[in-house]
Formats: structure tokens, sequence, C-alpha cells
């Protein structure tokens, strides 16, 4: 059975400079806390030259706190994944 689009999670994707994706779990478990993270549902998928996290689009502002303070360069936010291969 298929979920009706409005109970569907909304994410975004965070584009990030190539980074360890141990690294990128770790700070965001420390400043999300375990159960902020497992809402968030941050899935990470590397690619050639880049990172890409996605995120349920509630938490998108405290990710890219997390990361600013990690001194981890964001390069833009998206709401689909094919604008942020490109």
């Amino acid at each position: 059975m298929k979920l009706p689009s409005s109970l569907k999670e909304r994410r975004h994707y965070i584009v990030l400079k190539k980074t360890d994706e141990s690294k990128i779990k770790n700070i965001l478990m420390q400043y999300l806390g375990i159960l902020n993270f497992a809402k968030a549902g941050p899935k990470i998928i590397n690619l050639d030259n880049k990172t890409l996290i996605s995120i349920e689009r509630d938490f998108v502002n405290a990710a890219k706190t997390a990361l600013a303070l990690s001194k981890i360069d964001v390069i833009k936010v998206t709401g689909t994944i094919n604008k942020a291969k490109s």
C-alpha cells in the first residue's frame, strides 16, 4: 500500500565538499542528540567530488549549524537530488 503524498517525509539535501561519512555522523550525533538524530534520519551519499546529506526538512538548520561549528563548509541546500548533483 502506498502512502499518500501528505504523509511522506519531506527531505532536503545538503551539499558539502568530500568529507568522511563517520565524521559527519559523529558531528550530527553530538549536536542533535540521539533522539533528534533518529528523527532527522540523515542519509549520506558520496559522489565523485562532493558529499550529500539527505535529511528531514525540519532539521536542515540544525544540521547546517552543527557542520558550521565543526568548520565543514556547506556549499548549498536544495530540495531535489538532481539540483544537488549539478
